[in-house]
């Protein structure tokens, strides 16, 4: 599971993240960085490519593509079946065309940007 902290700016260094606490001489933060505060010896100065934050800029709505592309795909083969045992020439014609439409939907949205990446799978016992 994430957190989207909304209006909250992307931290230039581990110091300035939220997760972090600061102590006297040391900082730890949530994800493991550890920054000496005297020395800046150790840990994160900048943020490190390894951050788990991640920008997410403006966007539109978001939706789970995978369950729209799952029932545009149950939709697509209902619209064939229908064009496969349409009789009449009218029928089998509106059918050909539900078919084409559900075909174009899905090739637009395999083009589509991703805002977030998908969560990568669960391993056994998480």
């Amino acid at each position: 599971m994430s957190a989207l902290i909304k209006g909250m700016e992307m931290p230039k260094r581990c110091e300035d993240c939220l997760l972090c606490n600061q102590y006297e001489t040391v900082t730890m933060i949530a994800c493991g960085c550890l920054v000496n505060m005297r020395t800046r010896e150790l840990g994160c100065v900048t943020r490190p490519d390894w951050c788990p934050i991640m920008e997410v800029h403006d966007h539109g709505r978001l939706i789970d593509a995978e369950k729209f592309a799952a029932v545009m795909h149950e939709r697509y083969n209902n619209a064939y079946s229908w064009y496969t045992e349409a009789e009449d020439p009218e029928i089998k014609y509106r059918a050909a065309s539900a078919v084409a439409s559900f075909t174009e939907c899905s090739l637009t949205l395999s083009k589509m940007p991703t805002v977030i990446p998908a969560n990568p799978p669960k391993e056994e016992g998480e």
